[in-house]
Order: C-alpha cells, then structure tokens, then sequence
C-alpha cells in the first residue's frame, strides 16, 4: 500500500491562493490578505515523525512526545496570532495519534474555531471550507 499525505496535497492546492510564511515546516502557515487591514492564516500540521527508540532513550513517554508538540504548535500560533487571524487549523487524519484535550479546548476557546481534518477522500472539502 502506498501512503499520500493529504495534507501536502492540501498544501499545494492552496498555494495558488496563499502563500506559504518562511521558516515554518510543522506546522505549515499560509497567509493571505482579507482586505488591506487584515492578514489572515490557514495552519497545517503536517503528519509526525516521533522517534520511538530516541523516547525510550529519554525515558518519555509516547504521549509526552505527543503532548510537547502540541505544545510547541500553540506556542507557534500564538507568535502568528500577533500578526494574523487564524482562519482555519487542519491536521492529517486516520492516524493513530489522537489530538490531545488541551489543544482541542485553545482551538475553541482561544481561536474560537474547530479544526478540521483532511483525508485522501476530503481534500476537496477541505480546500473548500478553508477558501471561504
């Protein structure tokens, strides 16, 4: 079986119309202006890459690793929220990683949005909703 990452998919389809912010990999930020006043974002999260045998070496947990990513992803939002409204937040989904509570909880009560995942069978409607 061949493995696509629908978010790469995702991604480029975007770019006709946003434009990707340098030096951001996972996740990935794609601007664009709303009007001259306001600057508005997508944020992507691209699928993880955790080393198992590098948490075994530092005694962590797979679920701290989880944790401190998320973590790292809000400390990242809020460094664009200084410039940027956050329209939309997508991850890749049907994995086995599952979206931890505490970022569920800042995207609705901090962004004030759900996020989104996108799927080989829903780029579409992802492409869709974030082009609104």
């Amino acid at each position: 079986m061949i493995l696509i990452d629908p978010t790469a998919v995702l991604i480029k389809r975007l770019e006709k119309d946003w434009r990707p912010i340098e030096g951001h990999s996972n996740p990935v930020v794609l601007e664009r202006k709303k009007n001259e006043h306001v600057k508005e974002c997508v944020i992507v999260i691209r699928p993880l890459s955790i080393d198992v045998d590098e948490c075994r070496r530092l005694r962590n947990s797979l679920q701290d690793e989880i944790d401190k990513f998320f973590k790292y992803v809000i400390g990242e939002i809020e460094k664009i929220r200084l410039t940027h409204r956050v329209k939309e937040v997508v991850l890749p989904g049907r994995g086995p990683v599952p979206v931890p509570n505490f970022f569920s909880a800042y995207c609705n009560k901090e962004l004030g949005i759900d996020y989104h995942f996108v799927m080989d069978d829903s780029v579409d409607k992802v492409e869709h909703l974030v082009q609104q």
